[in-house]
């Protein structure tokens, strides 16, 4: 008949924007879990970060603990009453510091360098406020 010829045609259209329209959705289907993929990497990044900076605050709290309950007190008692000088107190500090920076796994230095900078600094930070809260 005279209209197979636009029935075919028609036809090839239908199935050319069927095609275009399923390639439109495994396109938006592909960004999709591609966004998806991108906030779960953040969400473990920030897991991981969370964790690490535990882990910081736990090793400090115990190391700073030891360091009081062997020499600090005592120590600091004695810079006091001028009996020794106060560098004797910081190289206790320092040698929490070196305790904490062994114990801390190079994966834990490493999310907490990306994303502090400075990790010597932030233990620094970490054993001051910590000596100051036991002191209270």
């Amino acid at each position: 008949m005279w209209y197979e010829p636009i029935l075919a045609y028609a036809l090839e259209a239908i199935v050319t924007l069927v095609i275009a329209l399923i390639a439109l959705a495994v396109a938006y289907g592909t960004r999709y879990i591609n966004k998806l993929s991108e906030r779960l990497q953040e969400q473990s990044n920030n897991e991981l970060v969370e964790h690490s900076i535990a882990r910081l605050e736990r090793l400090v709290v115990v190391a700073v603990t030891a360091a009081e309950q062997r020499v600090a007190s005592d120590l600091r008692q004695a810079v006091k009453d001028g009996k020794v000088d106060r560098d004797e107190l910081l190289a206790v500090a320092e040698s929490v510091k070196e305790e904490v920076l062994l114990k801390l796994s190079d994966e834990t230095l490493k999310v907490l360098e990306e994303t502090f900078g400075d990790v010597i600094g932030l233990i620094e930070d970490y054993i001051e406020a910590t000596v100051h809260e036991l002191k209270k």
